[in-house]
Order: C-alpha cells, then structure tokens, then sequence
C-alpha cells in the first residue's frame, strides 16, 4: 500500500476541508442574521 502517493487519504482530507470550510460558513452566515423573521 503507497499512501505517500494515493490520492485516496489526499481526496478524502480535501473533501472533509471543504465540508468544515462550507460547515462553519453557513453556521457564520445563519448567525450573523438570517432573516428567520420571514419563515414565522
């Protein structure tokens, strides 16, 4: 098994990177003040 060059481990960070990126960007965005006004 390479897992020097397997781009298996590589893909799988970069996918769990962008999840938390996305994760803790629509936390920020439904914190700072989503109209939530509107769906009551």
């Amino acid at each position: 098994m390479i897992v020097r060059g397997g781009p298996g481990p590589l893909l799988l960070l970069r996918v769990r990177i962008q999840f938390w990126a996305v994760a803790c960007h629509l936390h920020s965005f439904f914190e700072s003040g989503y109209p939530t006004e509107n769906v009551t």
